[in-house]
């Protein structure tokens, strides 16, 4: 079904759409965890300063329907938890909720024409909106080339979907991968010759209070109560487990919405915890969805900020091949190909 879906668009069965402004799409081949969050981020962060951006995503698990476009009763509910998460720290980012990508950029060129680029977030399976800036995100840990189509695997599309991408990254990276590393994983991916293929890791930053902002240092008499709703928790255990005393955690599935009854199992699990320093940590992610959370918890809650990071002296090349597409007119241009 997925090879007959691709066909159809190659053929022009299916209808791909152009738009009068740059678009980025930003996804990847496997289910969840390849960081599409952290990278989308990136990206804002990058462009800023000089653009006034969007970002439309599905709004995965949201409890409303239809389109929804930020303001300032937005809540996780609305636009979802990465969404809401990227508004929180990006206030001046109009964010769109929306599964019709082509119907949220239609918007946003109506309605805020000083929009001057997009970011679609998890879109790389979206093919009716058409752009020459791809990025794939391919997880370190999970090499396409040994993963298997849903159900048996956690590829969402055909490994050749690949050849889709302008650009890839690899991401997840260890910090301290070798030169002969680089080389290994660049013959694996096997990328085209219209392809850029760059490497990152995740970083952590220094967590903060949950109701203040204040900045905690992380030391080796802590004990922390770790509890994530995300696609892969494991690289975050172990972070925290190299930097404090003890780590107790409780995993719930990705985009989980956290209940009463959460409350109370957190609540308990930290109480039980014979420690004298002792904290809730969660992530970014998650902290979007605790409204409703009892004041003990959040007071004794600290957030931890993750970043991505260019390695191997990727960062100058990727940041000006982003900008070149979108400040030059991005017809014309050569360094996204398909």
């Amino acid at each position: 079904m997925i090879w007959i879906r691709h066909r159809l668009f190659d053929a022009g069965k299916l209808k791909s759409r152009k738009f009068n402004i740059p678009v980025i799409c930003v996804g990847n081949i496997t289910v969840g965890g390849t960081g599409k969050t952290p990278f989308v981020e990136y990206l804002i962060e990058l462009l800023q300063d000089k653009h006034s951006l969007a970002v439309v995503s599905r709004g995965y698990k949201r409890k409303s329907k239809g389109m929804q476009v930020s303001d300032e009763n937005s809540t996780a509910e609305i636009l979802g938890d990465e969404p809401y998460q990227m508004l929180k720290k990006y206030p001046k980012t109009l964010i769109v909720a929306d599964s019709d990508r082509c119907r949220a950029i239609d918007y946003i060129q109506k309605k805020h024409p000083e929009i001057k680029a997009v970011i679609l977030d998890d879109a790389f399976q979206h093919r009716y909106v058409k752009t020459r800036c791809k990025i794939l995100l391919i997880d370190y840990n999970r090499p396409i080339k040994d993963d298997y189509l849903l159900p048996v695997g956690e590829l969402r599309d055909l490994p050749s979907a690949q050849k889709r991408a302008s650009i890839i990254v690899v991401t997840k990276c260890p910090k301290d991968l070798k030169p002969i590393d680089f080389s290994n994983l660049l013959k694996e991916i096997n990328p085209y010759p219209y392809q850029k293929v760059f490497f990152s890791c995740l970083n952590y930053g220094t967590p903060y209070k949950c109701l203040t902002g204040e900045k905690v240092e992380l030391n080796t008499d802590m004990s922390l109560l770790l509890f994530t709703g995300v696609a892969k928790a494991k690289p975050l255990k172990d972070y925290l487990t190299y930097s404090i005393k003890e780590l107790k955690s409780i995993e719930y599935s990705d985009h989980h919405n956290y209940s009463n009854t959460d409350n109370a199992k957190i609540y308990s699990e930290f109480s039980a915890m014979n420690s004298k320093n002792k904290w809730i940590v969660t992530t970014e992610k998650d902290a979007a969805k605790l409204n409703d959370f009892s004041n003990e918890i959040k007071d004794k809650l600290i957030i931890i900020p993750v970043k991505i990071k260019i390695l191997n002296e990727g960062e100058e090349i990727l940041t000006q091949k982003i900008k070149h597409y979108v400040e030059k007119d991005t017809r014309n241009s050569q360094l996204f190909e398909n």
